[in-house]
């Protein structure tokens, strides 16, 4: 069987970041919308609740130490903002036992999206695109290392 040229300079490239130690960089994304269907509870008489057809948006991302279900977020250790982008980035020490997650947050309601990170994850960059205010307009990318 031959090996192509270009499959065997990817494998060399693979084996040469193994080897020192190195990370690959993974690039996860939330999905920029989600579909919701949120019902009013206790409406007061007199009052008809709807709801919107509309998908939330994704607003921001967090992380967690244990499910999200049961713990809070963990706070970012730098945070940058520098040409209209916001980059917040989070380390993760590991202790005994202790699980990362990604939550990704949407708007308009309380649901989050999350997914548990695997244990060679070290760091996360989530970068923003801001508004001339500085507020955060989106999220534009996640890095992981």
């Amino acid at each position: 069987m031959r090996v192509g040229p270009l499959r065997l300079l990817f494998a060399s490239l693979c084996w040469c970041l193994l080897a020192t130690g190195q990370s690959i960089a993974l690039d996860l994304t939330c999905p920029q919308s989600l579909s919701v269907t949120q019902t009013a509870a206790n409406v007061p008489s007199g009052w008809e609740a709807t709801s919107g057809s509309e998908p939330a948006s994704l607003q921001r991302v967090a992380f967690y130490i244990g499910s999200p279900k049961d713990r809070g977020t963990i706070v970012p250790d730098k945070t940058d903002k520098q040409n209209n982008e916001e980059r917040v980035t989070w380390n993760f020490v590991r202790g005994p036992g202790d699980e990362f997650w990604l939550g990704c947050s949407y708007t308009g309601t309380t649901v989050v999206l999350a997914q548990k990170l695997s244990a060679g994850v070290s760091q996360c960059v989530v970068h923003y695109d801001l508004l001339p205010s500085g507020s955060r307009l989106r999220v534009r990318a996640i890095s992981f290392t």
